[in-house]
């Protein structure tokens, strides 16, 4: 507490701790590496990292070179699992635990050292030695402890200010959760699972006093977590699904002054919370001496069978009534604890003593309309049966048209006379309830997720599903048929339903593989979506090609694809997505330090052995320099892509980088690097790459119409400016419901088939834009060369035939809508098509394919849009494009008919979240033409679009257009 002089160690925290149990052993030790893994999806143990434990739990520090996420160094928590008959017996969910004063980069740990300390058979710790990230002059030091049979981490962290000026911190944990994975909780008025949305701008308005936290998790063997403080009975807090922290009071420290913070770490079994919840208080009770006693019970149906065992079917929320009103009001309740029942409807909930409480059930993710209320004495009690409605059971089987088994998706939405507000569900009211409709389970978990089911391969699926009437579609892509039948189902009852869905062999060439270069599972820390379904999803949704793109740790789903005996249907190519998260670049203007948005990189080497499987440290590094430090880990010639450029930004970080720097599309790039927005593209900061050396660009990512519109916008500039990058399609997808895999996906010509791959072959494809994205229609474009071949999309070059056509042809499944074609030149509209395209009678039939077929004139083209020398051109095929405005004059679409009543919205809305003004096109209603697309991929817009035919005019070496 005097400064860290290296030698002293800080005392065991959390004296007033003692628990007992039969096995004391304990383990301090380095990891070797994948052996040493905890079991889960986020677990990221590596050679190097430390291991500490006992018979309870085991925790992973990592070393101080292999920092992961938003830390500086390691040093920190990265993962922590129960224990039980010495082995991990749960699931690691975390994501990293680190330590920081404030919320900027600079406010954290930057460790230097970790020591081991054992004391058996008293105790094991870890001590980290180190500094403040942005003041040398302050020293930190943290030591980790487990003692036998205690079911958590005790630490305590200390730290010196030597500097000169008076500080002022808020000395705490930062926890991780990275969104669509653990689900936070803290006992407070008007809160538990659902907290405020935080502004990290105005952080103050957002701290709590909290006694405890926990978060709980919602895959199968998902542990649950907890803390509490050992050295004051509340911490100063704020929530939020993707980042929480929790610690000392803000104070103001002055110059040779110190402070420090213990805090107890607790893991539990799932699922739910209860088993972390029920830790933390017995901890306070130990430490403090708050009294709270066992709540058991159990959960049965009206006729007295227990159910349990699975949140979908029952989850029990404890609270105390609000004071005034009524009594289950979220806004004046205090939630305190939160159980999933076991398979025979048993439940332990620890509560504080003397005080009334309601516990309400969730069914369907449903609160039911009653709630049970007792009274918590001195001592445990037992209270009378909970009882909850049983669900229906929908048993599904989906086949092909010969009868044989497929694996498929099935998606349930309602139909008349049931009411969409009646089926819908949420995890305690977190995420928009309209979300999940109906809701058969969480939406970032596995299957069931929301309202959508996978079957495997036995064709067979058994799912619980709130009573009402439904449609069932079943589902293999857009470049399969589909099915639907209309459902009954009854509380308490089975309805099988039988659907059949045929591939389409004829959509598609041959020779041209669908590919999604942009996939996530739950080895992301913003995923929880797991492995071996997600592998299923590559079947269901047609896609035959992947590149793994986990957020900072390479994956290869090698052992689920192995599992599902899918090898011969699917190719993976191993790779990350780089997600820079401490904030360090300053682009001229800024006002605060940015990071430099997210890109793919395939394919790489995996080594799990390593940190982050072999992925890269991507922190305080620009585009160039990231791609100089990638390109030695590529296996074989890689690609480099530019994911979502025009992302927005969260919590302060751009998640696209001509976001961070401000690129306007209008502005040309300057020849050499300068101070301006668009001469950060010329920095080649490594002394290698440049900014702009990227293969590839998305211009499509996901459903979102303005996204498409904006990304679009800067590939054309792009092009126009002569920087030929591949223009690519992908689904970042993360769960199984929310964003669906291969909508939108990439078609990849030149003769590619999965059993005969080759991976240099088709990445070099890739890299010269030999393909079309979409999201439903199939695309087939060519142009008339002077060497008498048709050229298809490339990068490369082409001199045409004096009269050369441009022949264009759009096949789409029959419940896909097309319904124009553009040609676009140079950027400009050269041609719209909207007559002569066909619409089949038929959306459940497997004929009518072809949409249109046509040629044109390559020279009347190019005059329509006064191309006077070498061009280049895109086709386009699907809806019309969706009507959109610039408010802000920066060259992007912000605004679109939001009202739907025909006209662009150009109202007083500059300085408004993207939310609040751009509304996309409508939901489709029954009927509509998009209404069996919308209901099978949320919020697509058919849309395909190529990759340009480069038009050298005279043969005489391409030339750039330039900008409009």
């Amino acid at each position: 507490m005097g400064g860290d002089d290296g030698e002293c160690i800080p005392p065991s925290p959390c004296q007033a701790i003692a628990y007992q149990c039969t096995d004391s052993s304990l383990e301090l030790r380095r990891s070797r590496g994948l052996v040493d893994r905890p079991p889960g999806q986020d677990a990221l143990a590596a050679r190097g990292d430390i291991l500490i434990g006992n018979s309870q739990v085991l925790a992973v520090i990592d070393a101080i070179g292999a920092p992961h996420q938003l830390a500086h160094t390691g040093g920190n928590l990265l993962d922590l699992v129960p224990r039980g008959g010495g082995r991990a017996t749960g699931s690691d969910e975390l994501n990293q635990v680190l330590h920081t004063v404030g919320i900027l980069p600079d406010d954290q740990a930057r460790y230097q050292s970790l020591e081991l300390l054992d004391e058996s058979p008293t105790l094991v710790a870890v001590i980290a030695r180190g500094r403040l990230a942005g003041r040398p002059e302050v020293d930190i030091v943290t030591r980790y402890e487990v003692r036998p049979c205690e079911p958590g981490v005790r630490i305590r962290t200390e730290l010196y200010h030597g500097g000169r000026d008076p500080e002022a911190f808020l000395l705490s944990d930062a926890y991780w959760w990275g969104d669509r994975e653990l689900t936070p909780f803290v006992p407070l008025t008007g809160q538990g699972f659902v907290q405020p949305d935080l502004d990290i701008m105005e952080l103050g308005d957002y701290l709590f006093d909290i006694p405890f936290m926990a978060a709980q998790g919602h895959t199968p063997g998902a542990a649950s977590y907890g803390t509490v403080r050992c050295d004051e009975p509340r911490a100063e807090a704020f929530q939020s699904t993707v980042i929480s922290a929790a610690g000392r009071h803000r104070s103001v420290v002055v110059p040779g002054d110190s402070i420090k913070l213990e805090r107890f770490i607790t893991v539990a079994h799932g699922p739910g919370l209860s088993g972390a919840a029920n830790q933390c208080l017995e901890a306070r009770a130990m430490i403090f001496g708050d009294h709270s006693v066992m709540v058991r019970g159990r959960t049965v149906l009206p006729s007295g069978e227990a159910v349990g065992g699975d949140e979908r079917l029952v989850s029990l929320l404890f609270y105390e009534p609000a004071a005034l009103g009524f009594p289950d009001d979220p806004d004046g309740r205090t939630p305190f604890n939160e159980a999933v029942p076991a398979a025979d409807g048993s439940f332990a909930v620890r509560l504080p003593a003397l005080r009334r409480y309601r516990v309400q059930a969730h069914v369907m993710g449903r609160p039911l309309p009653t709630a049970v209320e007792f009274n918590v004495d001195g001592a445990d009690v037992t209270i009378p049966d909970v009882v909850v409605p049983p669900t229906g059971v929908v048993d599904v089987r989906v086949a092909d048209s010969t009868g044989r088994p497929v694996i498929a998706e099935v998606v349930l939405t309602p139909a008349e006379p049931t009411v969409r507000g009646d089926v819908s569900g949420t995890v305690y009211g977190q995420f928009d309830e309209d979300e999940c409709v109906p809701y058969l389970g969480p939406p970032h978990g596995g299957s069931p997720a929301c309202n959508r089911v996978l079957v495997g391969s036995s064709g067979i699926e058994t799912f619980a599903a709130p009573a009402g009437t439904f449609y069932a579609y079943a589902t293999r892509g857009p470049f399969a048929t589909i099915d639907r039948q209309l459902i009954e189902v009854v509380a308490g009852e089975s309805t099988t339903v039988e659907l059949s869905v045929d591939l389409l062999p004829d959509l598609v060439p041959a020779g041209v593989v669908a590919a999604d270069f942009h996939v996530h599972a739950g080895a992301s820390f913003d995923s929880s979506f797991p492995e071996r379904e997600r592998a299923l999803t590559f079947i269901s949704t047609g896609i035959e090609v992947l590149a793994a793109t986990d957020h900072d740790v390479v994956t290869t789903y090698g052992d689920a694809i192995a599992d599902l005996g899918i090898g011969d249907r699917v190719v993976v190519m191993p790779g990350v997505e780089t997600t820079g998260q401490i904030l360090y670049h300053e682009p001229p203007g800024s006002e605060l330090p940015q990071v430099i948005g997210h890109f793919n990189f395939w394919p790489l080497r995996a080594d799990s052995d390593r940190p982050r499987n072999g992925a890269p440290d991507d922190e305080l590094l620009e585009p160039g320099a990231l791609q100089d430090r990638v390109e030695p880990l590529f296996d074989g010639t890689g690609v480099m892509q530019l994911n979502h450029p025009f992302a927005e930004t969260l919590y302060g970080r751009d998640e696209g980088f001509w976001t961070a720097i401000k690129y306007d599309p209008r502005v040309p790039v300057p020849a050499v690097a300068d101070m301006s927005y668009a001469g950060q593209l010329r920095r080649r900061p490594g002394g290698g790459h440049s900014n702009m050396d990227h293969h590839a660009q998305e211009v499509m990512n996901g459903a979102s119409t303005h996204s498409f519109l904006t990304f679009r916008a800067g590939w054309h500039s792009f092009l126009n400016q002569g920087f030929l990058k591949a223009g690519t399609a992908n689904s970042d997808s993360h769960t199984l419901a929310v964003e669906v895999l291969g909508y939108p996906r990439n078609l990849v010509f030149g003769g590619h088939t999965v059993a005969s791959f080759d991976r240099e072959r088709f990445n070099a494809d890739v890299r010269d834009g030999r393909m079309v994205g979409t999201n439903g229609p199939v695309l087939l474009v060519c142009a008339d060369g002077a060497d008498g071949s048709c050229h298809e999309p490339s990068l490369s070059a082409f001199e045409p035939s004096s009269s050369a056509e441009l022949h264009v042809e759009v096949r789409a499944a029959p419940w896909i809508p097309v319904e124009e074609i553009r040609v676009i030149v140079n950027g400009r509209l050269a041609r719209r098509i909207d007559e002569g395209i066909t619409a089949p009678d038929d959306p459940w039939g497997d004929s009518d394919l072809l949409r249109y077929r046509g040629t044109m004139p390559l020279e009347g083209l190019l005059s329509a849009a006064g191309a006077a020398g070498d061009a280049w051109i895109v086709v386009e095929a699907g809806m019309p494009l969706w009507p959109a405005g610039d408010l802000d004059s920066d060259g992007l679409a912000d605004t679109t008919d939001n009202n739907h009543n025909g006209i662009i919205d150009f109202g007083d809305r500059q300085g408004l979240d993207e939310d609040d003004y751009y509304q996309g096109p409508p939901d489709p209603k029954p009927g509509e033409d998009r209404y069996h697309l919308q209901v099978v991929a949320p919020g697509t817009y058919p849309t395909c679009f190529s990759n340009p035919l480069v038009v050298d005019r005279a043969g005489d070496g391409w030339e750039a257009p330039g900008l409009p």
